[in-house]
């Protein structure tokens, strides 16, 4: 574990640099997916000369909501797979299969191998209720709001993204001693990024008489790599017959490329707990608390990293034994964020030009353009089903439903694994 300490210092320490040596967004010739909201309402010009514009914070809202939950999307268990135990009559494979995305007490046995490789598909299409294929934002570029305009309080845009997400995710988990286990999981993305935005009234009239214009504009992005890489310890503290209890850690490290959505940008610590209760129905639950570094992706000015916003998990579930070689499972997998950006739909604009027209928006902090932070909970169901074919080789599947439009939601999103314990 020191040493894990001491790689994962290592790597914040790098992902740190690389993050503020990063052009700014405003720079030409930048082609992070971070950038790609951000230059996709920034295109303002007066007749010979390009105007470089301030962000509105909502779409920096936006920004770094995106980021702080495109690196935090749900994955499986890495230890959910089939586990030995020492009893009276020594070494057996226990009979339950268990859940996928939620974790076990039992451990993989001592010195056994658990290995796994999984596929997830994430297209997401809202965030906080803000549909993604409609994101309306007024701009003005009038110092003293819309009375200091001549006409037209507000330039109107509306912008389309598109956001796909590929997740391979390998896993393998080692039984040290008859409690304790460690495991790594190292997710691979492919993120697709795409962002129209064009413009129903395009023109505002300053008062010196010029004309502010915004061009409507595609950009599009796509990134691949390693994401962050989490280590775990875990240990169980209480073995019965039927029911166990299991504590242990994930550490976070910094490997994937933040300005990309690859990864979170920062360390992050989660001690967790978990209980369950063995049958042909197996009831388990378990909850965690992460808490995180500082990154570029918590910024709503681009310059400046921010703490990520530490998250309360829960689960609860069960699995049910079909056959001896088939299982289903069920689960609530919950999150609730402490300080994260939250962004909403309002009317604005009081001229008669305006009156009506909706604008995404998040609440500033008084007398700042700065989004203020709130505190809010999300959850999704998890439905699947595993099967053992032969030996201790298993095939899952898996579907995720989102459940409200708190944060980033996605449509149905499916996950086929498979994984062999050895």
């Amino acid at each position: 574990m020191r040493k894990l300490l001491q790689l994962a210092f290592v790597l914040t320490a790098i992902m740190s640099c690389s993050s503020a040596l990063a052009q700014t967004c405003s720079q030409s010739g930048n082609t992070h997916l971070y950038c790609v909201p951000i230059q996709a309402v920034e295109d303002l010009s007066i007749p010979g000369s390009k105007v470089v514009a301030t962000v509105p914070p909502a779409f920096s809202g936006l920004n770094a909501s995106l980021g702080i939950e495109l690196s935090d999307v749900p994955k499986p268990s890495p230890a959910s797979g089939i586990v030995f135990s020492f009893g009276p009559s020594g070494l057996t494979r226990e009979r339950e299969l268990g859940p996928i995305f939620t974790e076990r007490p039992s451990i993989v046995g001592r010195h056994k191998l658990y290995v796994a490789f999984t596929y997830q598909y994430f297209e997401f299409d809202k965030i906080d209720s803000v549909p993604l294929k409609n994101i309306p934002l007024m701009l003005s570029g009038c110092q003293s709001g819309t009375s200091g305009c001549i006409t037209n309080p507000f330039i109107e845009t509306e912008s389309r993204l598109d956001l796909k997400v590929h997740q391979f995710t390998l896993y393998a988990t080692y039984g040290l001693l008859s409690r304790l286990d460690v495991s790594v999981a190292v997710p691979l993305l492919d993120v697709r990024m795409g962002m129209d935005t064009t413009c129903s009234i395009c023109g505002q009239t300053q008062p010196n008489g010029s004309l502010l214009l915004f061009t409507p504009n595609s950009n599009a992005a796509s990134a691949g790599g390693i994401g962050d890489v989490t280590f775990r310890a875990k240990w169980t503290a209480i073995k019965g017959e039927r029911a166990g209890l299991a504590v242990g850690v994930d550490l976070r490290t910094p490997t994937g490329n933040d300005l990309n959505y690859l990864g979170s940008g920062a360390i992050g610590v989660r001690p967790f707990a978990a209980v369950d209760y063995r049958g042909r129905i197996s009831p388990h639950a378990s909850i965690g608390y992460e808490a995180n570094g500082s990154s570029i992706l918590a910024s709503t000015d681009q310059i400046k990293a921010k703490s990520l916003p530490n998250f309360l998990t829960y689960t609860v579930g069960a699995d049910f034994g079909i056959l001896k070689t088939l299982s289903v499972t069920a689960d609530l997998l919950g999150s609730t964020y402490f300080n994260a950006n939250k962004l909403f739909l309002s009317p604005q604009g009081l001229g008669p030009q305006g009156l009506g027209n909706t604008d995404v928006q998040c609440s500033l902090i008084p007398g700042s353009t700065t989004c203020q932070t709130e505190n809010f909970n999300t959850d999704s169901i998890s439905l699947g089903a595993k099967y053992n074919p032969r030996g201790n080789l298993l095939v899952t599947a898996n579907v995720l439903f989102k459940l409200d439009n708190n944060g980033l939601h996605y449509k149905p999103a499916p996950m086929v694994g498979i994984s062999y314990t050895f």
